[in-house]
């Protein structure tokens, strides 16, 4: 799976839309940082760097027009700023931290280590708003995975309770200074009680 597409199928099941002009949104500068639809896209990228660099799913670099994959080492991942890398889905294995733009070989992450990774963030929880249709989206993976049940507001919520507006949370995501969202499921996102009301007792 190339990069960009892992990143579009995530950002697709967090938001449940689909954002086909994604990179060149990525690539635009943002003047005044209020774009919410940018900030997402950040805060998303950044979540998936950083299971990159951790090594939770695999990644792989094929040069150019074909030939052998070489295998990416977790230290490749060591960026500043992943969405250069995201954007183009580039890579110079000469120069891991080089600029994007004068990649050498598409970047490609181990599919079934990207499903595997998503099932298990697919967790059944309960829903503070609209249980009885939140239900249904839950029990579609109740019964394959094991987790702990727990409390999980939409964004009307958690707009609601932390006085923030939705731009507000999305830029505070992209800037780590807000808890980011959790993915439930192919269009479902939510974000965890405990964690919104940590960051009302504490925010930053």
């Amino acid at each position: 799976m190339l990069l960009g597409d892992m990143l579009r199928e995530f950002y697709f099941a967090q938001f449940g839309v689909t954002v086909d002009e994604i990179q060149e949104r990525m690539l635009k500068p943002d003047p005044d940082g209020t774009d919410t639809e940018r900030a997402a896209i950040l805060s998303t990228i950044h979540f998936l760097g950083s299971v990159l660099q951790r090594g939770e799913i695999a990644s792989f670099a094929r040069p150019f027009g074909g030939g052998v994959p070489i295998s990416m080492p977790s230290s490749s991942w060591e960026l500043d700023d992943f969405e250069a890398r995201f954007a183009t889905s580039a890579v110079n294995p000469h120069d891991w931290w080089g600029p994007a733009e004068r990649g050498t070989h598409w970047v490609f992450v181990d599919e079934a280590g990207y499903e595997a990774f998503w099932k298990e963030w697919c967790k059944p929880v309960i829903f503070a708003d609209d249980p009885v249709t939140d239900q249904l989206a839950v029990n579609n993976f109740a019964a394959a995975i094991d987790h702990p049940r727990s409390t999980i507001l939409r964004l009307p919520e958690v707009v609601k309770r932390t006085g923030l507006s939705k731009s507000t949370i999305y830029a505070k995501i992209a800037n780590r200074t807000f808890p980011a969202q959790i993915l439930l499921g192919s269009r479902t996102s939510g974000w965890q009680d405990e964690h919104v009301q940590s960051w009302i007792r504490n925010p930053t």
